[in-house]
């Protein structure tokens, strides 16, 4: 779920910010996967792991681990259990 973006105002979204900057917060199922397709090519994304254990890039992340992610168009993350991630997308250039 984005919960705060800057597009337009009345779209729906938690907050509206006047930045290229996405937040996202998700809760997802255990061995599930999903794709995450980077908003503004130029950003990059900052990945936190708040409950769970997920894999990005061959990674494994537990509970309060976080990496950057940068020069990619989309990712992948692999659900190891169920997880609630925090994703931040925010301009890098």
């Amino acid at each position: 779920m984005n919960i705060v973006s800057p597009k337009d105002k009345n779209d729906g979204h938690a907050l509206w910010v006047h930045q290229q900057t996405f937040f996202n917060l998700g809760i997802f199922e255990k061995d599930t996967s999903i794709t995450y397709k980077v908003n503004i090519p130029e950003n990059g994304i900052y990945l936190f792991l708040i409950e769970g254990e997920i894999e990005v890039d061959n990674q494994i992340l537990k509970p309060r681990d976080a990496m950057e992610i940068t020069d990619f168009e989309q990712f992948e993350i692999k659900i190891n259990s169920k997880a609630k991630i925090l994703l931040v997308e925010v301009p890098m250039k």
